[in-house]
């Protein structure tokens, strides 16, 4: 428990028996600050505040947080003791990453319009990746630093009204 191996909740509910643990089997581990406990949100879903996630325990990690259609847990969701619920505190502050796909009409100046609209809007660029399709148009891929679902819809909605923009999504 110490090392961050086991979870003390998910510990607890292994040693009593199944009557007694029925009352908190349910309750989730909440993601708001992690006091005494190894906790990290995982790269591949990029899970954000409202998101509705599961947690990953993994043997040095701790509690891996991982959006809850997260492929990459359709191979340990059937074994006991690997996921345990995870939901996020009302209060959460913080930065968190988010992958975006953004299609774009390929001319001079689209980039910095993009950039300058996340910054504008609040939202922090933390990659970029373009890939040019052909001459017409390319796609941008960026991780950026959102405060959660709400703020990534708006940054999103703003950047779709872009003329230039033919299609704004998040990644999964």
């Amino acid at each position: 428990i110490g090392l961050g191996n086991f979870i003390p909740l998910v510990v607890a509910q292994q040693m009593v028996s199944r009557d007694e643990v029925d009352g908190i089997s349910e309750a989730p581990l909440l993601v708001k600050e992690t006091e005494g406990m190894v906790m990290s949100f995982a790269g591949c879903c990029r899970p954000i505040p409202g998101d509705q996630t599961v947690g990953r325990l993994s043997p040095g990690k701790g509690v891996v947080v991982h959006r809850d259609e997260c492929k990459n847990l359709s191979d340990v969701r059937e074994r006991i003791g690997e996921i345990t619920p995870v939901a996020w505190s009302r209060d959460v502050k913080g930065e968190y990453l988010a992958d975006i796909r953004v299609e774009v009409e390929n001319s001079r100046g689209v980039f910095a319009g993009l950039a300058a609209l996340l910054a504008e809007e609040g939202g922090n660029i933390d990659r970029v990746d373009i890939a040019e399709k052909d001459t017409g148009y390319a796609i941008i891929h960026l991780t950026i630093g959102v405060r959660n679902r709400v703020h990534l819809a708006s940054i999103l909605r703003k950047v779709h009204r872009k003329s230039w923009v033919i299609k704004a999504s998040r990644r999964k």
